[in-house]
């Protein structure tokens, strides 16, 4: 009778169990992914192209024809010194923000590495001894804006009818296309002796 009853016992427990692991997971929620943003963060150590400005030892041996030569022994033992140190910065990261990365590393024009963390660890991250954080920014063109930046209005005069009388544009260039809707000549004309040189890039 005392076996019958802890078999029982065994079979009640191993049927609920599935019961209760899926009440229990029905009542988690999954966590919502950490918000990740790309910084740059750089050294005190200068740039190569910084030291070679500052060194004229290391100037002399790390440029070939007054160019920098990064395949010269002194530039790349330089450049080795730099990583040397990324490296130990990298670490330092890693042990006071787990979940950061290290996507670029940087050692010619600056001296830096290009982290990607959680947005809410930049401040930790500014905190790391030898680290300059610089944000990413995003910059968007704002073409309404260009007329009053060069006082174009002011040139204009009191009227519109009279925008741009008198004056003559020379562009010393190339790329450009003249059939772009900016370069309508509707409504326009060339003073006498224009245009000149290659008439067939200019509009009629």
């Amino acid at each position: 009778m005392l076996r019958l009853r802890r078999i029982a016992l065994v079979l009640t427990v191993v049927l609920c169990l599935p019961l209760l692991l899926v009440a229990g997971g029905a009542g988690a929620r999954p966590s919502a992914p950490a918000q990740l943003t790309e910084v740059v963060v750089t050294l005190p150590q200068p740039s190569l192209s910084e030291a070679v400005v500052q060194d004229r030892t290391l100037a002399a041996a790390a440029t070939k024809h007054r160019r920098l030569d990064l395949r010269a022994p002194a530039a790349v033992s330089y450049l080795r010194t730099l990583a040397s140190a990324q490296r130990t910065l990298q670490a330092r990261i890693g042990r006071a923000i787990p979940a950061a990365s290290v996507r670029w590393r940087y050692g010619v024009v600056l001296d830096g590495l290009a982290v990607v963390v959680p947005t809410s660890d930049l401040a930790r991250l500014a905190a790391i001894p030898g680290a300059t954080v610089w944000p990413s920014v995003t910059y968007h063109s704002l073409g309404n804006t260009g007329p009053q930046l060069i006082g174009a209005p002011a040139v204009w005069g009191a009227a519109l009818s009279t925008a741009g009388q008198g004056m003559k544009i020379g562009v010393i260039d190339d790329g450009l296309d003249q059939t772009h809707p900016y370069f309508d000549p509707s409504g326009f004309s060339y003073p006498a002796g224009f245009p000149k040189g290659n008439t067939s890039f200019t509009t009629p």
